[in-house]
């Protein structure tokens, strides 16, 4: 087996097995709050590639598994006090600008777009996704499909179903889309 063959199957096993473990024990650490979810998600993907980066160390760590809890601890503290100060920073009193309370989220976003607005992002977002992450979005966001019962159908495990809907985020994040798409199809 070359080093490259053995650090991958090394990190997919560090992945596979403890990922689910870590996704828990920061769910915990927030008190189940829906509002870290995605947080978390991050969290967890930056802890595994830290663990890429120091594959050297943690191929010989006494107790990786501890390793792993404990950076994303410190991760997830850390993502938490950013969050919150841009929350803090972001945050503003509907009183003071003016803003009418609306009436329901539904009618806000019918006000806001048409079913054609949303039709055309979504052949924008279609445009920066290979045909897997495609069909996974669909299923998963719109369908709401388990990850178990996606994983079946396409053929993959559900730590690679996982990992695309990581990426589709990730996407939606880096071009400012997935609060709007959050909100749309709570995501």
């Amino acid at each position: 087996m070359m080093p490259s063959d053995e650090r991958d199957q090394f990190l997919s096993e560090l992945y596979t097995k403890y990922m689910d473990d870590l996704v828990r024990h920061c769910r915990s650490i927030t008190e189940y709050n829906a509002e870290y979810y995605d947080l978390i998600q991050d969290v967890i993907q930056d802890t595994f590639l830290a663990a890429s980066i120091e594959y050297e160390k943690l191929k010989d760590h006494p107790y990786i598994e501890g390793w792993l809890y404990k950076a994303s601890r410190f991760r997830l503290t850390n993502a938490i006090k950013t969050y919150r100060k841009m929350k803090k920073r972001h945050a503003f009193s509907i009183d003071q600008s003016g803003m009418e309370l609306p009436d329901s989220t539904g009618s806000v976003i019918d006000s806001w777009l048409s079913e054609e607005t949303v039709k055309q992002l979504e052949k924008h977002i279609f445009a920066l996704m290979n045909d897997t992450e495609q069909k996974i979005y669909y299923e998963y966001f719109k369908e709401k499909k388990p990850i178990k019962q996606i994983a079946a159908e396409t053929q993959k495990s559900e730590s690679a179903v996982k990992s695309v809907i990581a990426r589709i985020r990730a996407k939606l994040r880096k071009y400012k889309l997935f609060s709007f798409f959050q909100n749309l199809f709570l995501l």
